[in-house]
């Protein structure tokens, strides 16, 4: 199990049981828009949304849902949300933005719009409980329908930014005024970008429903195969250089610490690379999987997750290189009152601290942009991203020694425990330095897809 599946199992209300896996897809297609008919994302936000002193509910109180409220203040002036929505109040505030958070129980009306704003394995949970109680008038936002609403929102912010102003449509403070510039706005060049992107799976994950088709330069990596003799994928983070027994608490990143090692053209015994090259593992060659492909392109390399993916098309290869884009980040989750929230959340406050030390020891100037940054609300979720490997390596030679010192500072240390709470930090470190470089380092933006 990796980073994140701890966190949606604490958040799942449990009464509501599991579906079958094989209508669980079927299901969520269906429930996307409310009805049987599918429309445009556009289309759906409008009918939901838009219209003269609209209200609207929206289920969930996490960073899916405080990302979509302040997108939807942003850009639906008229629309009013009335309240978050939880299966149960405990480990969730009172208020969000001034918004009371209640439970189903306490919505003392049937005549508001239920906006479904949780990680989308929940929906049809949601959906039953909401359905049961004569709720009909809801719409299922997923993971496309998220991001779509999350580029018109971060489009909108960097007009704002760009123009001098230090506040976008919502009310939220800009973190910098460089924006946060979109991959698919960019224009498209003549030649691909190479890609090495790793997609880390645990030997102990559940199946997902939907189909899903990986790219040519997107390769399975099994994370923590060091705690099993099952072997789920040719690439393994145990191969070479490797962290993989500390999995327990470093989750996918004991997969990115093997990327940084070994991807792209890495110092990889020919004999272990089974194609007698030093090219890394399991890539017949840096342009893509296919042999004979040859490619002057610089190569990027990257880390996804077995059920959550960034939004990369194949014109965006066209974009990546032809650009010089130096990382490819998830639109930033938006958070209340800022991304402190996230950790005091998340993690023990002695973890936290073990961390900040850590970060006075070992990257100074970091530590002294900690506080500033983090008293903005926008943050780099799911330890994942597309870079150009220098800069890929040189994140993870600044992040790992970090975390090491981390676990000696922790009490209990992290040989002693398995809570995954480096992954988390992991996050944390990732906003740290990317929001640190945004003026050194030419960034895109794009959405997380949920694979379910």
């Amino acid at each position: 199990m990796l980073l994140g599946e701890k966190r949606e199992k604490k958040e799942k209300n449990k009464k509501h049981g599991e579906l079958q896996t094989g209508t669980k897809a079927e299901r969520l297609k269906e429930l996307q828009t409310g009805a049987k008919g599918a429309v445009s994302f556009e289309e759906l936000f409008k009918n939901a949304l838009e219209g003269e002193e609209r209200q609207a509910a929206l289920y969930g109180a996490g960073m899916v849902a405080v990302s979509v409220y302040y997108a939807i203040k942003a850009l639906y002036k008229n629309c009013r949300i009335l309240a978050f929505i939880v299966s149960e109040k405990y480990g969730n505030p009172d208020e969000i933005d001034g918004v009371p958070v209640i439970t189903l129980q306490e919505l003392d009306r049937t005549d508001v719009k239920i906006l479904v704003a949780a990680p989308e394995n929940h929906h049809c949970a949601i959906i039953r409980e909401l359905e049961r109680r004569n709720l009909r008038d809801y719409v299922c936002i997923d993971s496309r329908a998220e991001a779509w609403l999350m580029e018109k929102y971060y489009t909108l912010l960097n007009q704002s930014s760009f123009s001098g102003e230090n506040r976008d449509g919502g009310g939220q403070k800009i973190a910098g005024r460089t924006g946060f510039p979109l991959l698919h706005t960019y224009s498209k060049g003549t030649e691909k970008a190479s890609l090495q992107v790793y997609m880390a799976k645990f030997y102990k994950d559940k199946p997902i429903g939907m189909k899903y088709e990986m790219p040519s330069w997107m390769q399975t990596i099994q994370a923590g195969a060091a705690l099993t003799d099952i072997h789920i994928s040719d690439i393994r983070d145990d191969m070479g250089e490797n962290i993989s027994a500390k999995n327990v608490n470093y989750s996918e990143l004991s997969a990115m610490y093997w990327v940084g090692k070994h991807g792209g053209y890495g110092d990889v015994d020919e004999e272990k690379t089974g194609n007698g090259r030093k090219d890394g593992y399991g890539f017949k060659n840096r342009c893509s999987f296919e042999a004979g492909n040859e490619c002057k392109a610089e190569v990027y390399l990257g880390l996804f997750h077995y059920r959550r993916i960034l939004d990369v098309t194949e014109e965006d290869l066209y974009r990546i290189g032809f650009h010089g884009i130096d990382v490819i980040l998830p639109y930033p989750t938006i958070h209340y009152p800022s991304i402190s929230e996230h950790h005091k959340r998340y993690l023990r406050d002695s973890d936290w601290e073990a961390m900040v030390q850590s970060l006075k020891e070992t990257a100074p100037e970091y530590a002294g942009k900690l506080e500033e940054i983090f008293s903005q609300p926008y943050f780099y979720n799911y330890n994942m991203f597309i870079a150009r490997q220098p800069v890929f390596k040189a994140y993870c030679d600044w992040l790992f020694p970090i975390l090491e010192r981390t676990e000696e500072l922790s009490s209990p240390k992290g040989s002693e425990r398995a809570d995954r709470y480096i992954g988390y930090l992991g996050e944390s470190l990732t906003t740290l330095y990317f929001m640190y470089h945004r003026e050194h380092l030419k960034t895109a933006h794009t959405g997380r897809i949920m694979l379910v």
